[in-house]
């Protein structure tokens, strides 16, 4: 298996906050207020919020400021 389809293979479908703040070095804060505001889809499971994954690169892509090639 390539490295890029190990690192796909590992990925969880649905993430935490810890799990993407870990991720994208960002405070766990900045996505709960995200959360909180609207601005990523996210769902609770009994006191924690989950998004999933498929849901957040559809969210990134949307507001990439730059194209994927580069």
């Amino acid at each position: 298996m390539t490295k890029l389809r190990e690192n796909l293979a590992n990925q969880k479908e649905y993430l935490s906050v810890s799990d993407m703040a870990t991720e994208f070095g960002i405070h766990e804060m900045t996505f709960y207020r995200m959360i909180r505001d609207k601005k990523i889809p996210a769902f609770k499971i009994g006191s924690q919020w989950r998004v999933r994954r498929a849901d957040l690169n559809k969210w990134l892509d949307s507001h990439c400021s730059m194209p994927a090639s580069e």
